[in-house]
């Protein structure tokens, strides 16, 4: 079984925060674009992400084929996305992990 890293504490306030992996991260913004949500921003902010991190992530999901956008500028799944969300999805439940 995986062993899921501990948990990073906030110095403030002593909150735990867990660090997302990438492949987290990634199927939370293909989850986020496939639950109806198109626009940059709110993809941005659903996924709590700032836009260095956000834009990073767009850029390889994007230049890899799995999102595109339409003739709106509003973003979509591809296939590809479809199958990589998919995967990511049985990934995380064979693991156990929540995704």
């Amino acid at each position: 079984m995986m062993k899921v890293p501990p948990p990073i504490v906030n110095g403030k306030n002593n909150r735990r925060r867990y660090k997302r992996s990438q492949f987290e991260v990634i199927f939370e913004i293909l989850h986020i674009i496939k639950e109806g949500e198109k626009v940059k921003t709110r993809i941005m902010y659903a996924a709590n992400l700032d836009w260095r991190n956000f834009s990073k992530y767009m850029d390889f999901l994007i230049g890899h084929g799995f999102i595109k956008k339409d003739k709106n500028e509003k973003f979509e799944l591809t296939e590809l996305g479809c199958k990589l969300y998919n995967s990511l999805y049985d990934l995380f439940t064979i693991i156990g992990s929540k995704p």
